[in-house]
């Protein structure tokens, strides 16, 4: 058991775009049963910090620029705990787009990995969920810093008039980037409207080249495999 779990963890350090796709998917499991703006913040907060450390991590251990990502990471981080000690809304824009482009540019830095490699394996699978989740968290800071900026940029059937909530800001981002619809909440202003149409497009190029690049290598796997499986058996005849 011991054993099992060191192997685990020594997994996760040496592919931590594995265990950054886990940390965002509890994020979303976990959104429904916060309850409270305060609490939901905190906890957004906490879980966002770690998953901004974890971004780092996967972009240090990549080909990117370092310090771009050690920049967004420790200016978002600042400017979120800054706005929970005075509850300056400025501030709070500040860090939600500095965490937007943070995890913007470690997807970029993850596309980057998987493209340039010409084997499908475990760890691109997992670098591909977190891509896509980090997308999708990318994009729901941005709705979230709009909407504090343009109170009225989106509406919903529930409470028209209100602000959407941190789940409905989740929801509408995922269901933009995988091109399934923006469900009940619409984007009243240009620039939400502009936001949702360059996640839509986004989220339908991403899903197209990088399934198709994985199905593609893999038929080239299978077939390369078959040929050096001919060749090994033509060389046994010869002999």
């Amino acid at each position: 058991m011991r054993k099992r779990i060191e192997n685990r963890v020594n997994y996760f350090k040496s592919h931590p775009a594995a265990l950054l796709f886990f940390v965002q998917i509890a994020m979303l499991v976990m959104l429904p049963q916060l309850h409270g703006e305060q609490f939901t913040r905190l906890a957004m907060a906490i879980f966002g910090i770690i998953s901004m450390l974890l971004a780092i991590v996967v972009v240090l251990r990549s080909q990117a620029m370092n310090y771009v990502a050690i920049a967004l990471g420790v200016g978002a981080i600042g400017f979120t705990l800054g706005s929970m000690i005075d509850g300056f809304s400025g501030l709070l824009v500040y860090g939600m787009l500095l965490e937007g482009l943070l995890y913007f540019y470690t997807a970029v830095a993850l596309i980057y990995y998987m493209l340039s490699d010409h084997d499908v394996t475990l760890d691109e699978m997992f670098a591909a969920g977190a891509t896509f989740t980090l997308l999708g968290w990318a994009f729901t800071y941005f709705y979230l810093a709009l909407q504090i900026v343009s109170p009225n940029a989106f509406t919903g059937l529930r409470d028209p008039d209100g602000p959407r909530n941190w789940i409905e800001m989740v929801f509408v981002s995922f269901t933009n980037l995988s091109a399934t619809g923006s469900g009940d909440i619409i984007p009243l202003t240009p620039y939400a409207r502009l936001l949702i149409l360059l996640e839509q497009a986004l989220g339908v190029g991403y899903v197209g080249v990088i399934v198709s690049r994985f199905i593609g290598l893999t038929l080239k796997g299978k077939s390369d495999e078959e040929r050096r499986n001919q060749e090994a058996r033509e060389d046994g005849k010869q002999s």
